[in-house]
C-alpha cells in the first residue's frame, strides 16, 4: 500500500530569476500554470497567480533571487559560474 496526501486544489505557480555575473538576480514574480485545455493538455499561464497572496509571493520570490545568489548562477550562460 502506498500513502500520499491528497491536495484537492493544487497550484502550479513558476517564478522567473535573471542573474548575471556580478550576482545580481532578480525575480520576474511569477505566473500560474495550474489550467489545462482538455482537448490539448496544454497549460495556460496567467500572470499575477491569482490564488496567492502578494506577501507570499514577495516571499518566495525574495528567497528564489537569495538562493541564486548563493549559488551564483550566471543566467547568461545557462550554468553555474561557480
Amino acid at each position: 500500500m502506498y500513502l500520499e496526501r491528497l491536495f484537492e486544489h493544487p497550484r502550479h505557480v513558476e517564478f522567473q530569476v535573471l542573474g548575471d555575473r556580478n550576482g545580481g538576480p532578480v525575480h520576474l514574480f511569477e505566473r500560474d500554470c495550474s489550467v489545462q485545455a482538455p482537448a490539448t493538455r496544454k497549460s495556460s499561464r496567467e500572470a499575477p497567480a491569482p490564488a496567492l497572496e502578494r506577501s507570499q509571493v514577495n516571499a518566495v520570490a525574495d528567497r528564489i533571487a537569495a538562493i541564486v545568489r548563493e549559488i551564483g548562477y550566471d543566467i547568461s550562460h545557462g550554468r553555474n559560474a561557480g
